[in-house]
């Protein structure tokens, strides 16, 4: 859940209690409080691996939100979207058996009938892609890629630095929070010569304002320098074309020239 923008754990969002006891059980958030407007607020709430909660976990944050927002419907209303598998991972209940674990699920609780429930058509494991930089400390040249690996696939596919896909694929992991980038079209409004905004100086920008880049240190430059020396292999690899297409067209030109003259012999 830290891993999202505004994403928290259950407990911590909730102020679920640790100590689980059936006679008292409930959230600990006052009805006047930030965490209170926050939760009042939000439209959404999305919670992932929901099944390794226990029923008594989300009884709580339903009499949560029914007290916050003054309504006695499911959830108060709100879109509460639940994410998990029964097979992967039961209810945690400390010292307790098979039988306990069971009961604690949430699809014994009385609140499940008020979940729709959607199955999934194709597994999301089965197509989660992981894209990474690679990295050479060698002093040997080696082609610049990147390579995605699919988890129900044996081999990882190299994706070139001149494909169409290379800088999307690179995007992804500094900026995964959706962030605008550059784009050609950005225009200089500040006093300069240069009437249109350089890559270079937009993520100039972006290195000297945003910490995390400091943290990634020399994954980050290396996505700079890929990025800016993909213009030049992209500008070889036309040079190198054109010249193969140049060579190729005067070989046919001469053979063409060789046939016409075994027809008009001198």
């Amino acid at each position: 859940a830290l891993n999202y923008d505004g994403g928290c754990t259950a407990y911590s969002l909730f102020h679920i209690p640790v100590e689980y006891s059936e006679d008292e059980y409930k959230c600990q958030i006052k009805s006047n409080s930030e965490r209170a407007k926050l939760i009042q607020e939000t439209s959404v709430i999305i919670w992932n691996k929901l099944f390794m909660a226990q029923k008594g976990n989300i009884k709580a944050v339903d009499m949560l939100l029914c007290e916050l927002c003054n309504c006695n419907l499911p959830f108060s209303r709100k879109i509460f979207i639940r994410i998990g598998d029964f097979c992967q991972v039961a209810p945690v209940v400390p010292n307790a058996g098979k039988t306990a674990t069971i009961l604690e699920s949430i699809k014994l609780s009385t609140i499940w009938n008020s979940f729709k429930v959607y199955n999934l058509q194709q597994p999301i494991a089965n197509i989660e892609i992981t894209a990474c930089v690679i990295v050479h400390s060698t002093a040997i040249v080696q082609e610049i890629c990147v390579q995605i690996w699919c988890i129900n696939e044996k081999e990882p596919e190299y994706i070139n630095i001149i494909n169409k896909y290379y800088e999307a694929l690179q995007y992804s992991l500094f900026f995964p929070h959706r962030e605008i980038g550059w784009h050609i079209y950005w225009v200089n409004n500040k006093n300069s010569t240069r009437q249109k905004i350089l890559q270079v100086d937009y993520y100039h920008y972006r290195i000297m304002t945003e910490p995390r880049f400091y943290l990634l240190g020399r994954l980050f430059n290396e996505y700079l320098v890929d990025m800016f020396s993909r213009a030049d292999d992209e500008r070889l690899q036309f040079i190198h074309k054109e010249q193969y297409r140049f060579r190729k067209g005067g070989q046919e030109e001469d053979e063409s020239l060789s046939d016409e003259a075994e027809l008009h012999p001198e």
